[in-house]
């Protein structure tokens, strides 16, 4: 799940600006909750004399990563729009259950991630909402008049049959594939053989992989994600497994007979699939002899000639219109 998109970047830039420069944009000793590492946000905030805290809920660049954000309450929250209409309320609801009841909550974005509809989402649940500012591909939305205090968010249970094995967990809105069992993931189940050694689950969302390798083979598993919250998630859906917050792949954890994912394709929106270059690239190194890597990913990505590259066996196990199940064999 490399640095967030220049776009995102740029937005954060332009939201620091408006809260620098509209007229009683930031109260006086307020309290500010900044969702989403951003330093100009940050160093801008404290000038005008709030008291500042950052809540990163993915662990990138090494950064301290929580599930929610401190409990509050906040007189002010700045957030950075997420991917998704679902991960988007899900940010509100927790954020709003942390205002103070007349506290406001500015949203940037840029305009080709869906910022220009954000003031929508937000009328769901603030009686005031205005686009701010508008500048270089960005807006900035404020959200006042929250209409009541909303409870904190609660995840939603799932029940899944796949190759025989029974699936029972939670999930949270807006974490990958909430609410059904993703087809890409499903097909790359359908297709794992036995295995009889360790299994990491890469990039893990809200545990099914590991799930389902755990209660089929009654294997020891490990589970990774740099979501905070998906961690928790799969911690609660798998007590067994060893699941750890970390981007890339767990450093410390020696060596794996399979590393099964369906991997991010990119981090922010105009980068090249980094993430999934990186699986490959540690992957090799990680898994012990003729230990396999198994993924699943858009059939549109070229993949044969990089697993190739680090692998000398590499097997196109299934692919249809929509996506591909590769595995490679160190």
């Amino acid at each position: 799940m490399s640095h967030p998109s220049q776009d995102r970047t740029v937005s954060g830039e332009v939201a620091a600006e408006a809260l620098s420069t509209l007229q009683d944009a930031v109260p006086a000793r307020t309290t500010a909750l900044i969702a989403g590492h951003h330093d100009a946000i940050q160093t801008d905030l404290a000038d005008l004399g709030a008291d500042v805290s950052v809540w990163d809920r993915f662990a990138f660049d090494g950064r301290a990563a929580t599930p929610w954000p401190a409990q509050g309450p906040f007189g002010l929250a700045v957030a950075r729009l997420p991917k998704g209409k679902e991960a988007f309320r899900t940010l509100i609801q927790a954020i709003a259950h942390r205002l103070t009841p007349d506290g406001v909550l500015w949203v940037h974005g840029a305009n080709d991630e869906g910022i220009k509809s954000a003031g929508k989402v937000l009328s769901e649940r603030f009686t005031d909402v205005e686009s701010v500012m508008t500048k270089r591909h960005c807006r900035v939305w404020r959200a006042r008049g929250l209409e009541e205090v909303p409870p904190a968010p609660k995840p939603e249970p799932y029940r899944y049959e796949v190759g025989g094995v029974v699936l029972e967990g939670v999930s949270w809105p807006g974490l990958f594939a909430h609410g059904h069992l993703d087809p890409a993931t499903e097909a790359l189940l359908e297709r794992l053989p036995t295995f009889d050694g360790r299994v990491l689950d890469f990039a893990c969302g809200a545990g099914v992989i590991g799930q389902f390798v755990h209660q089929r083979d009654g294997l020891p598993v490990d589970l990774s994600d740099v979501d905070a919250l998906a961690v928790e998630t799969a911690r609660r859906n798998v007590p067994e497994a060893n699941v750890i917050l970390q981007e890339g792949l767990p450093p410390d954890t020696g060596r794996y007979r399979a590393i099964v994912s369906n991997p991010p394709l990119h981090r922010g929106k105009d980068m090249e699939p980094g993430p999934l270059r990186q699986l490959i690239d540690q992957a090799s190194r990680r898994l012990g002899r003729s230990g396999e890597l198994w993924i699943t990913t858009q059939g549109a990505i070229p993949l044969r000639e990089k697993l190739e590259a680090r692998f000398p066996k590499v097997q196109l196990a299934h692919k249809d219109r929509r996506f591909t199940v590769w595995r490679a064999v160190r």
